[in-house]
């Protein structure tokens, strides 16, 4: 097989286009290699910072929820000292506190009572 001098000229063109290409395309390879790396890295790091966020807001969303319970706890504490002092106040006046003793508690009481009383003397609500 006998190729002319243009023939061999053009193949050994196409060749060294060829060779060119392909280091190019192993550039090309190896930097977007590298590339993919360092978003990987990026990622990674960024990654990193939005877990520190989520467990930094996770921390606060903790500590209000017991604050928030705290403060329950500290204004349940309030009313019933209020009610406390009222009774206190209240049985100095002679008025029992609903709050310690229920009408339904006195009643019971009362009846429970009544078998000990003298005959003469009777309870108006029995």
């Amino acid at each position: 097989m006998r190729l002319s001098k243009e023939q061999i000229t053009v193949v050994k063109s196409t060749l060294r286009f060829l060779s060119s290409a392909l280091l190019a395309v192993s550039d090309n390879e190896r930097i977007l290699s590298k590339s993919l790396e360092d978003m990987a890295k990026h990622i990674n790091e960024q990654d990193g910072e939005v877990k520190r966020m989520f467990t930094a807001s996770s921390i606060m969303l903790t500590v209000n929820e017991h604050s928030m319970q705290l403060n329950r706890a500290i204004d349940e504490c309030r009313r019933e000292y209020e009610i406390l002092i009222d009774a206190i106040m209240n049985s100095q006046k002679g008025v029992l506190q609903p709050q310690i003793i229920t009408p339904a508690q006195i009643m019971k009481l009362m009846k429970a009572s009544q078998a000990d009383m003298p005959q003469e003397m009777s309870l108006p609500l029995l």
